[in-house]
């Protein structure tokens, strides 16, 4: 989970410091543990914080408000779910080129414009009340300053509502006008040509400039067609150079726009040019994380058939290395998404090694993309070439998720069950070929599960990754026609549950047998022997480590509750009435793990009948106070005893 949340790489990219990305990841985090009640993977956040402190000390945040200033309501959505969505893997790289970009700044001289110094000196909120004609003569200076830079993307791109202490600004005035959560999002024509006309002179400086590049960036989303030719020829020359550096945004953000742009030929002409600029570097590109995005843009978002076939051409020509490359291999993936297109990188692949790609952490991504995207044909030449060897892909880390893949089709189910016959235990044990065997194979053939099993079944059934498997056949077994490989399987464990009771992962198969018993089979006869075992040695297990899991587990069932619990609390009295067991109670009490076998009962017991059961305890409350861990029996009675029958 970690790894799908912490590969978003345009937020790096837009400049953004860690604090949003941060916080965005946290928020998701918490959504996904909270959607799923993976509370026990809480310890991630800390783990995410000291990746961060790690990698950004010494580098000064940004508040979260100053944070937003790069991003529209759009990029901002886009770049939230990219977080938990986006496939690639170069969020390490971009910090690297993050951190290389800032050390170079401070690297720089201080900057002595007197309008940036008096501009230090002022609090927040009389920072955000400057306008742009204010800082006329010196935008170029405050382009370039870490937070003075605020003041043009703010009036370029957002600014607040502003209250009464703020100065009045007429909302018909502003071009794009929109209105989100307390923003205004759009600005003035006059101060746009204000900051156009001071900042043309130094387009290219600032377009590889750590900050104002973004002041290029939002800029160019406010030109009109006459302005954006003019930045255009500013840089057209050094595209090669912005674009394997901090420039690529501002090369990307002139692709989307020559994309979007279906009137003015000359602007339509930008992707050619740019096309041309990198053509003879493309395998640089293509391996640079900045530049990245542009080729990605190419491909996703362009028509021109004879750029991607000449993207798909150097992809080709070195297809090996590119499968194994975190970053090229995102391209490939998207390559085998074009419908037109994807057949004929295929025909490259054909000669590779599918074994070899389908075990390397990068490139069975690839594998996967293929089997779910292209046609059968195609799925059956990769099933072909890694015949034999699904055995030792099945227990592989990355080769049993393309086998589980293959397994999904029924095609190729037959041949590879194949070959993994004989050895369906040794799979159960394997951490990763363990997923196969509990998610396909008892699915796909529950019987040859089960004839394999079975003579080891006990030892599985005490085994970390093997009692998982086990407890994925008895809940498929539940609910099979077949009775007789129902009683075969229970047989097994005849006479051995107590002994299962007690093991650390024995204890919670014996809970999927015994749900299997007062379910399916609560008339048969293995049904009762079975439960009948448990409830023999229930006092035993109630006070053991483990035990007590399986008794707790019984007391939720409101099938067997009553059962469990007269056998545990309940004795015959001198007058022939039945009564509770004084010298059991205060056992219970008094064990660090029996007081919880009374909690957990109180817990799941109807209204009335935990009324009757706390009419039952009165008596003994001063013994409670008074034994080890009767405090926190009365505590969870408090906490149920809504009539005040015990607390009065």
């Amino acid at each position: 989970m970690f790894h799908k949340v912490f590969r978003s790489t345009r937020v790096l990219r837009r400049g953004l410091s860690p604090y949003f990305l941060q916080t965005t990841i946290k928020n998701k985090l918490f959504s996904i543990m909270k959607n799923t009640m993976m509370i026990n993977q809480y310890h991630t956040l800390s783990t995410l914080n000291n990746k961060f402190d790690e990698e950004y000390k010494g580098i000064d945040l940004l508040s979260e408000e100053e944070e937003l200033r790069y991003l529209d309501i759009d990029e901002y959505n886009e770049i939230e779910e990219n977080i938990i969505n986006n496939k690639d893997l170069r969020h390490d790289i971009l910090s690297e080129e993050r951190k290389l970009e800032l050390s170079k700044y401070k690297e720089e001289e201080e900057i002595t414009d007197e309008f940036i110094k008096t501009f230090m000196k002022l609090k927040d909120n009389e920072r955000r009340k400057i306008r742009i004609k204010e800082i006329e003569g010196h935008i170029y200076q405050c382009s370039k300053h870490k937070y003075a830079s605020l003041i043009i993307t703010n009036n370029l791109h957002r600014r607040l509502i502003y209250n009464n202490d703020s100065y009045d600004i007429d909302k018909v005035h502003f071009e794009g006008l929109k209105e989100y959560e307390g923003f205004i999002y759009g600005y003035l024509k006059e101060e746009q040509l204000l900051i156009f006309e001071e900042i043309y002179p130094y387009i290219l400086e600032l377009s590889n400039h750590i900050y104002g590049k973004f002041i290029i960036y939002h800029l160019l989303k406010t030109c009109d067609n006459e302005q954006l030719k003019l930045i255009f020829n500013k840089i057209k020359n050094n595209i090669l150079e912005l674009s394997l550096n901090g420039g690529s945004m501002i090369i990307e953000r002139f692709l989307i726009l020559s994309n979007q742009n279906k009137k003015d030929k000359e602007i339509m002409e930008f992707k050619n040019i740019i096309f041309k600029s990198l053509e003879k570097h493309l395998n640089e590109c293509i391996e640079n994380p900045l530049s990245g995005f542009i080729i990605e843009r190419f491909l996703m978002n362009d028509n021109n058939e004879e750029i991607i076939l000449k993207i798909i051409k150097v992809l080709q020509n070195n297809l090996l290395y590119f499968s194994k490359h975190k970053l090229a291999s995102r391209f490939i993936e998207i390559c085998l998404l074009l419908k037109n297109y994807n057949l004929i990188l295929f025909e490259t692949f054909h000669s590779l090694d599918f074994l070899n790609l389908s075990t390397n952490y990068i490139s069975y991504h690839i594998i996967l993309t293929m089997l779910n995207n292209l046609p059968h044909n195609c799925r059956k030449k990769i099933f072909n070439s890694l015949q034999n060897n699904y055995l030792n892909l099945t227990m592989d880390k990355y080769g049993s998720r393309v086998v589980e893949e293959l397994l999904k089709y029924g095609y190729f189910q037959k041949p590879i069950i194949n070959e993994l016959k004989g050895y369906i235990f040794n799979l159960s044990n394997n951490i990763y070929s363990s997923h196969i065997v509990k998610n396909n194979l008892i699915n796909i053939n529950t019987e040859l599960v089960v004839k394999e099993l079975l003579p080891n079944i006990l030892e599985l059934s005490k085994n970390n990754i093997g009692s998982k498997v086990i407890e994925k056949l008895l809940n498929k077994i539940g609910t099979h026609s077949n009775t007789y490989l129902i009683e075969q399987v229970l047989n097994e464990f005849k006479g051995k549950l107590v002994q299962l009771s007690k093991d650390t992962y024995g204890t919670f198969v014996v809970q999927r047998i015994l749900l299997t018993c007062v379910t399916g089979f609560k008339d048969r006869d293995i049904g009762i022997n079975l439960f009948k075992e448990v409830i023999e040695h229930s006092l035993e297990l109630s006070c053991h480590p483990f035990g007590c899991f399986t008794i707790q587990f019984l007391l939720r069932r409101p099938e067997v509750r009553e059962i469990i619990f007269k056998h545990l609390f309940i004795k015959e009295e001198e007058n022939g009435k039945m009564g509770l067991d004084k010298q059991k109670l205060i056992y219970f009490a008094s064990n660090e793990y029996g007081y919880t076998v009374i909690i957990e009962y109180i817990k799941f017991l109807e209204h009335y009948k935990r009324n009757l059961f706390f009419k039952l305890l009165l008596p003994y409350k001063p013994l409670l106070q008074l034994s080890k861990f009767g405090s926190k029996i009365l505590s969870t009675i408090k906490q149920y005893d809504v009539d005040f029958i015990f607390n009065k």
